[in-house]
């Protein structure tokens, strides 16, 4: 056991200790500036090419194809269930420790396609802040949904379809919205398939989420001044509906 030290002996030893700490800290901001930020450069750089290949192969389904071959050729883990932006990941980074981290990077900068690419991520907090952020997402705004229910019970519909059973509203929804996953016909481009639906509430108010999101700017502040006192007055606005073809 350690005998116990003079007062004068602790001084010392602390003011050690804290010349020591004030040098670190010299060296700890040295490597911030120089090191980490030419290391965090370079990730960045990477990232935002994987992202503009992401951009190219997401539009391609032969590309897509290949991209799933190749990997599997590699021996890189390839499921039904990898979404691109891994394969993305992977076939830059390979099954590394920060893949999902990276993969989500590429994903959310397609969806919000920001106009300086390193800078956005900067705003973010890097990649990890990303992460944080996207996991703090637990559910939609309810204000946000509920522009989307204003708007899309109003709106005139881009096409109509019999109805069956999975694509009615849920009955203990407070809306008439439902989801229909849809393939366009290979052979026909111009005509889409229903192959799947569901009136699962969380899912449909997830897509409600977006599509407000996709709302033109004027419809958006004019549904969302005085919530929710605009929304029981907002009959009166004449809304545009999302033009056929436009991505929602």
């Amino acid at each position: 056991m350690p005998k116990p030290r003079k007062p004068n002996q602790l001084a010392l030893d602390y003011n050690n200790i804290m010349q020591t700490a004030r040098h670190l800290q010299v060296r700890r901001q040295t490597w911030e500036d120089t090191l980490l930020k030419q290391s965090n450069d370079e990730l960045y750089d990477i990232l935002e090419e994987c992202n503009d290949i992401y951009a190219r192969v997401v539009v391609s389904n032969a590309l897509k194809t290949k991209l799933t071959n190749d990997l599997k050729t590699t021996n890189v883990t390839v499921t039904k269930g990898t979404s691109l932006q891994l394969k993305v990941t992977r076939l830059i980074f390979g099954e590394c420790s920060e893949q999902f981290t990276y993969a989500r990077v590429i994903k959310i900068a397609h969806d919000e396609k920001p106009t300086n690419f390193k800078q956005w991520l900067v705003d973010n907090g890097g990649p990890a802040g990303l992460k944080k952020k996207a996991s703090a997402i637990q559910k939609p705004s309810e204000d946000t949904v509920s522009i989307a229910k204003r708007h899309f019970e109003q709106a005139k519909p881009l096409t109509t379809l019999t109805a069956i059973d999975d694509l009615r509203a849920n009955t203990d929804a407070d809306h008439n919205f439902a989801l229909a996953l849809v393939r366009t016909d290979p052979s026909d481009p111009n005509k889409i398939e229903v192959v799947f639906g569901t009136n699962n509430i969380s899912l449909t108010e997830r897509v409600l989420e977006l599509a407000a999101k996709k709302l033109p700017a004027e419809a958006k502040a004019k549904l969302t001044s005085n919530l929710p006192g605009a929304l029981s007055t907002a009959s009166n606005v004449k809304l545009s509906p999302i033009a056929k073809g436009a991505s929602v």
